[in-house]
């Protein structure tokens, strides 16, 4: 449990301070340093990196710095695709 809570501070960490690459940097410590395969790892990192996106993005709201429409259009095609990982994994 420890290892998991580690490895998702340096994830959030990173993703913090880059604001992007949150499933591109969580996958391969799910797989390498969790020891998970890829077909766990795959959907694990990106719903763990939509909790710490969405939260950001509420912090954001009032301050007004969210664009609904960029983060629409996103949202649409990231759906769109989403299928292919699971039919290539």
């Amino acid at each position: 449990m420890l290892l998991f809570l580690l490895l998702g501070a340096c994830v959030g960490l990173i993703l913090g301070v880059r604001g992007t690459a949150g499933s591109i940097l969580a996958v391969p410590r799910l797989v390498f340093g969790a020891a998970l395969s890829t077909v766990q790892a795959c959907p694990t990192g990106p719903v763990a990196v939509c909790k710490s996106t969405a939260l950001t993005a509420l912090q954001a709201l009032p301050a007004g710095h969210l664009r609904y429409s960029a983060a629409a259009f996103i949202a649409t095609c990231g759906t769109q695709f989403a299928s292919f990982e699971i039919l290539l994994s």
